[in-house]
C-alpha cells in the first residue's frame, strides 16, 4: 500500500488515532495531494515554505473557528 491510494491515508490516520478531517497532509504531488483530499484530508501542495507555511497556518485558524 503507498500513496495515492485512499487506504494509504485513512491507515495512516487510524495508526495515528486521528481523524481524517483533522489531519493536515502535506505534499509535494499534486496526485498524492488531490487523492488525500478526496477521502477527507485537509490537503497542501507545497510550493515553497512561506506558502506551505501560510496554507497550514489558515487550515489550523479554520479549524479552530468550527463549533
Amino acid at each position: 500500500m503507498r500513496k495515492p491510494e485512499p487506504r494509504f491515508y485513512a491507515l495512516a490516520c487510524e495508526r495515528l488515532g486521528v481523524q481524517l478531517a483533522e489531519t493536515i497532509f502535506l505534499g509535494d504531488a499534486e496526485l498524492c495531494v488531490t487523492a488525500a483530499r478526496e477521502v477527507g484530508l485537509q490537503a497542501i501542495l507545497f510550493r515553497h515554505n512561506a506558502q506551505a507555511s501560510a496554507d497550514i497556518e489558515a487550515c489550523l485558524t479554520a479549524n479552530r473557528q468550527r463549533p
